[in-house]
């Protein structure tokens, strides 16, 4: 069986042992490991889509920066 918890550390561990006590046969365990290399890995996607997302906004901003100023100099001929 497999149960999702959420909470931080100290009452995720508080319920590890509760049920460890209620299911005596049981092997209960937590997945901490996993659940924090999919964190790592989702803070990386993160940050990466924000700088792609900062440079697409910066360069964009450029270009029509750019096409307004040709647009003005092109009216003052």
């Amino acid at each position: 069986m497999q149960l999702s918890v959420t909470g931080t550390p100290d009452s995720i561990q508080r319920f590890i042992a509760v049920l460890s006590q209620r299911l005596l046969g049981a092997d209960v365990h937590g997945i901490k490991q996993l659940a924090e290399a999919e964190g790592k890995l989702y803070n990386r996607i993160s940050g990466l889509l924000t700088t792609t997302v900062i440079i697409v906004l910066l360069l964009t901003s450029l270009c029509v920066m750019a096409g307004m100023s040709n647009v003005a100099m092109e009216r003052k001929k």
